[in-house]
């Protein structure tokens, strides 16, 4: 039963939604908004060691989805159909501007976002998209996050991979987006997150470690704040079909904003009741919270939710670290003991 809830095991051939993710109703074998695998383990004496002797560490992140504002949805696009009809869109402009050059929208910008966490000496990691013109949700080329990398290294966050809509069971496509954002950066990375959270078990863990990522922290459900296989530590996967281990960290997704009120449809204070439970938990655990909030989401009650999280997460004070640098930490320091108390092979 517990090397079945581990690896996900009901997850393997299962029905998929619209985005070709597992859903969280097809899993009934324990409560999904409690961490039965690391209540297990921690009752029976595992305890994770984390710098400075904190008691639980936090992973915050943010998929970064969109920075610039789509020209189908603005008044710059239809100013450049009006126009068009008049001469050529190339040279079409309203107040100066240049139609077809990208506009980024100020709410999303990642400065702001940066500089903020920065004061709360928080450590977070980005995920960028790596997609060229014309694929599937493409929104900023790679000279924006190259004029990013600066600001997100010089706070000693960290940048992963956010893979695209292909890149769930396609290795080639994989492979080409991580080489695309290296390329960029100017420096390999380490870390990984699905797209809309796609994901297929086991197969997408077996492609990002042959494409040589050290972690993912993509399995999470969308439609469902909580623990996918019961666990709020970090992990190996165990792949069912080969009976072994597969050589990657995974660091379980617990909260994702739009979770709350776009699947779960909760207002403000119950959004707030839950996640607070959930870090709770965790911290009682020694286990390690994961939040990722998109840099879209900082507005009006979206970005209260956020803030007073943060805020709550920060009077814990638990060990703000990057995904990256709590996957290494995992490996080295909690890892062998918790496979010791859960052997699978």
């Amino acid at each position: 039963m517990v090397r079945n809830i581990y690896s996900a095991a009901h997850e393997y051939g299962s029905i998929r939604d619209n985005w070709a993710r597992s859903p969280s109703f097809i899993q009934d074998a324990f409560p999904k908004l409690t961490p039965v695998l690391s209540e297990q383990l921690h009752s029976n004496g595992f305890r994770p060691a984390y710098p400075d002797g904190k008691q639980f560490a936090v992973c915050v992140s943010h998929d970064v989805d969109w920075i610039h504002q789509p020209l189908s949805r603005s008044g710059f696009f239809k100013a450049a159909v009006r126009g068009a009809l008049k001469g050529d869109i190339r040279t079409a402009s309203f107040a100066g501007k240049n139609l077809l050059v990208p506009v980024e929208k100020p709410e999303w910008s990642l400065r702001r976002l940066i500089d903020r966490e920065a004061e709360q000496n928080i450590r977070a990691t980005y995920f960028f998209l790596s997609l060229a013109k014309g694929d599937w949700d493409y929104n900023y080329a790679m000279d924006t996050v190259e004029r990013y990398r600066p600001l997100i290294d010089l706070h000693g966050n960290e940048i992963g991979l956010h893979g695209g809509h292909e890149t769930t069971v396609d290795q080639n496509r994989l492979t080409l987006e991580k080489s695309r954002l290296e390329t960029a950066l100017g420096y390999p990375i380490q870390g990984h997150r699905s797209h809309y959270l796609k994901f297929r078990t086991p197969h997408t863990w077996q492609n990002l470690k042959d494409a040589g990522f050290a972690y993912d922290t993509t399995f999470g459900f969308a439609d469902l704040a909580g623990y996918r296989n019961g666990l709020c530590y970090p992990f190996r996967p165990f792949d069912q079909e080969t009976g072994a281990y597969i050589d990657l960290i995974e660091i379980p997704l617990i909260v994702m904003d739009v979770t709350l009120w776009k699947y779960m449809n909760l207002g403000l204070e119950a959004s707030l009741a839950l996640v607070q439970r959930m870090i709770d938990d965790v911290q009682r655990l020694n286990g390690v919270f994961t939040l990722l909030w998109h840099n879209h989401s900082f507005n009006g009650q979206e970005g209260e939710i956020y803030t007073r999280v943060i805020d709550y997460l920060v009077e814990r004070d638990p060990w703000f670290a990057t995904s990256g640098q709590v996957a290494e930490h995992w490996r080295k320091e909690n890892l062998p003991a918790m496979e010791a108390q859960l052997p699978m092979e």
